[in-house]
C-alpha cells in the first residue's frame, strides 16, 4: 500500500516537525480526514432522506411490476433519474476513508520512511543486518528497528546498525515517540494487559458508532424493517468483531488510529442528526426533487428505451395486421382495409404503435 501511504505520509511528516508525538500526530491526521470528508457525509445524509422518500414509490412500482423484472428494473432506474438520485452514491464516503485506512497501515509500519525520512537504502541495509542477526523480518522491520534502538526489544543489540545509521539518525530514532500513555504504539497487540486494549476499544466503539446511527435512521423513518434487515444486523455486529480481530494482526497504532476514527465519527454522527435534521432535510430533498423533475431533459437512456418502445410497438402492430388478414375471408371489395400493413403510411403505422404503447404500459409515452 506504498502509493497510499506515501501522500498520507507527507502529511503526517508535516505535522510531526509542529507536534513531535506520534500518538498526537495520528489524532489530528484523522481530525483533519474528517473535517474533509464532512462534505461527503451531509450528502450521505441527504441520500438517506431521498431513499426514505423513495421507499413507498419503489414498493408501488415492486407492487406493479413485481412479475416483469426486466420491466422493473426499466423503471426504478427511470425513477432514480427523475428524481436525481444515485444509490451509489452513499458508497463514497466509506470508500475514502478506507482507502486512508490502508494509507494509514502503511505509514504504521514504515515510519523511519514516512516521518523521520531516513534514506530508504540505509533502511534496506538495516533490514539485512536484522535478517542476518536471525530476525524474522515482514513488513515490521522498520517497527523492529525503532524497537531496538529505543531499547524495548532486548532480543537484539543496536549495535548491529552502527555501521549503517549515523549519530544523527540513531539520536533521531531514539528520540522518536511512538508510545501514548505508556502503550508502544509500535507494537502488534497480544492478549496481555495493558496493549490488548487497543484491539478491545476498537470493537467497541466502532459498535458504538453502528448501533447509534441504525437507532437514528430507524427513530427518524430512514430505514425500514425490511427483508435484508437481518443481514444490515449482522454487519453492524459483525464488523466490530472483524475490526477488532483486524487489530489484533496490526500494529498498535492501526488500531489507535481505528479508535480514534470511530470517536470522531460518532461525534459526526451526533451532529449530523442534530444540525441536520432528518425531517428538515426531508423536506428540503422533497422540494429540491420536485424542481430538478420539473426542469430535467429527457436523457438518452429515456430517449432510446422510448424509441426501442416505440419500434417494438410498431412491429408487433403490423405483426398483429399481418396475422389479421391472414384469418379474414377474401371480400369483392377492390380497396384493402386501412389496417394492411402494406397499405399503412408511416405515420398510420407510428400512430397504431404509440396507441398499442398506451394500451401496454399506459399513458407514460404519450404524456412524454
Amino acid at each position: 500500500m506504498g502509493f497510499l501511504g506515501t501522500p498520507l505520509g507527507w502529511i503526517m511528516k508535516f505535522l510531526y516537525q509542529f507536534i513531535p508525538n506520534y500518538a498526537l500526530v495520528l489524532v489530528l491526521f484523522t481530525l483533519l480526514v474528517k473535517l474533509a470528508l464532512f462534505p461527503l457525509n451531509v450528502k450521505q445524509q441527504k441520500n438517506s432522506a431521498k431513499m426514505a422518500i423513495f421507499n413507498p414509490k419503489l414498493k408501488q412500482l415492486q407492487k406493479q411490476y413485481g412479475k416483469d423484472k426486466q420491466r422493473y428494473q426499466e423503471e426504478m432506474m427511470k425513477l432514480y433519474e427523475e428524481e436525481g438520485y444515485n444509490p451509489m452514491s452513499s458508497c463514497l464516503p466509506t470508500i475514502l476513508q478506507m482507502v486512508v485506512l490502508f494509507g494509514i497501515i502503511d505509514v504504521v509500519y514504515r515510519p523511519l520512511k514516512h516521518l523521520l525520512s531516513i534514506p530508504s537504502d540505509l533502511i534496506q541495509q538495516a533490514t539485512k543486518a536484522l535478517t542476518d542477526a536471525g530476525a524474522k523480518v515482514a513488513s515490521n522491520a522498520e517497527l523492529l528497528i525503532v524497537n531496538i534502538i529505543q531499547g524495548n526489544d532486548k532480543q537484539y543489540s543496536a549495535q548491529l546498525f552502527e555501521d549503517i545509521f549515523s549519530e544523527d539518525i540513531i539520536e533521531k530514532i531514539q528520540s522518536f515517540d511512538i508510545s501514548f500513555l505508556g502503550l508502544n504504539l509500535g507494537e502488534i497487540p497480544t492478549w496481555t494487559f495493558p496493549i490488548l486494549l487497543i484491539p478491545i476499544i476498537s470493537g467497541i466503539t466502532s459498535l458504538l458508532v453502528s448501533v447509534f446511527s441504525m437507532h437514528q435512521q430507524k427513530k427518524n423513518g430512514m430505514l425500514e424493517q425490511q427483508a435484508g434487515m437481518g443481514a444490515m444486523k449482522v454487519m453492524m455486529y459483525g464488523m466490530p468483531i472483524f475490526s477488532a480481530f483486524i487489530a489484533f494482526s496490526l500494529p498498535a497504532g492501526a488500531g489507535f488510529y481505528w479508535i480514534v476514527s470511530n470517536i470522531f465519527s460518532l461525534i459526526q454522527t451526533i451532529i449530523l442528526y442534530t444540525v441536520y435534521a432528518p425531517e428538515k432535510i426531508k423536506e428540503k430533498v422533497a422540494k429540491e426533487m420536485e424542481e430538478k423533475k420539473k426542469s430535467q431533459k429527457k436523457s438518452r437512456y429515456r430517449q432510446a428505451l422510448e424509441i426501442a418502445r416505440q419500434q417494438q410497438a410498431a412491429k408487433e402492430a403490423a405483426q398483429e395486421n399481418s396475422n389479421g388478414k391472414a384469418n379474414q375471408k377474401p371480400k369483392k371489395e377492390s380497396k384493402k382495409p386501412l389496417s394492411d400493413p402494406e397499405e399503412l403510411t408511416n405515420s398510420q403505422i407510428l400512430a397504431l404503435a404509440r396507441k398499442r404503447m398506451a394500451d401496454k404500459y399506459g399513458d407514460e409515452t404519450d404524456n412524454s
